[in-house]
């Protein structure tokens, strides 16, 4: 979901050593944007993927 969000957002990205090492990082305005995405997911009627089953 983070990937929906941009640095206008709130959402930045924090590099590595390569540019394919990366890793998202959120401010406070960012935390509120996750939060409003989270809340609209959660009202979607999504069907749930089926994980690998345990033995």
């Amino acid at each position: 979901m983070a990937e929906e969000l941009s640095d206008e957002d709130g959402c930045i990205l924090v590099l590595g050593v390569t540019d394919e090492d990366w890793t998202p990082a959120f401010t406070v305005q960012g935390i509120d944007a996750l939060r409003e995405l989270i809340a609209e997911f959660s009202q979607l009627d999504l069907p749930l993927e089926k994980t690998s089953s345990r033995p």
